[in-house]
């Protein structure tokens, strides 16, 4: 079914090649340490950079340089990875999700530019006469868009989400939207015809 939706397909693809990368940079590194810890094999610089970063509770350089970005702990890294993973893999095998967990993909705007190629393909428009429009929405949808995709996973910096009103709003300095950050709604990407051609936007 994923095959059927042009642009997606390509991004999915290119998400599980991501996260395979990754999980064989850990899988590799924890065997390593493993071997060198049980005598199996020598110890080489690259091993003990790995042993010492795990003992500290940090994620190692080897992992962070194949990895989306993370500022997470090891333990707060594995828990974070374990999601991600299962979410690409869960719509590799059951087709494209009902909301899509934007922030758990490691490109973003590679996924921006896969929803406008899909629109392109079905309106057989042209790409660079198509951009984003971004539309909030009250709950989480219970079925898939019929036309562009839902997302969930942004935040609010500097501003909150005022659900009543269905807008944004200043920020407050008590109750349970109090601070400076704050969960955005669920979002509805949709591409449009560019009125002027410019694309994305």
């Amino acid at each position: 079914a994923v095959q059927g939706h042009g642009g997606l397909y390509s991004v999915q693809q290119q998400e599980l090649r991501h996260y395979r990368a990754l999980l064989d940079s850990i899988a590799d590194g924890l065997v390593r340490v493993l071997e060198a810890a049980s005598g199996a094999a020598a110890v080489s610089r690259e091993v003990e950079v790995v042993a010492e970063s795990l003992v500290v509770q940090q994620v190692p350089a080897a992992w962070l340089s194949c990895s989306y970005p993370s500022c997470k702990s090891l333990s707060g890294y594995i828990e974070d990875f374990v999601l991600r993973a299962g979410t690409v893999q869960c719509w590799s095998a059951e087709g494209l999700p009902t909301l899509f967990w934007i922030s758990g993909l490691f490109s973003i705007p590679g996924f921006l530019v896969g929803v406008l190629q899909q629109s392109a393909r079905v309106g057989e428009t042209p790409l660079e006469d198509l951009r984003l429009e971004i539309r909030a929405l009250g709950e989480a949808p219970e079925r898939a868009a019929e036309e562009g995709v839902y997302a969930r996973g942004l935040f609010l910096e500097g501003a909150r989400w005022d659900s009543a009103a269905n807008t944004l709003a200043e920020c407050t300095s008590s109750g349970p939207s109090a601070g400076l950050r704050g969960p955005c709604p669920p979002i509805w990407l949709v591409a449009r015809a560019a009125a002027d051609g410019a694309g994305l936007a």
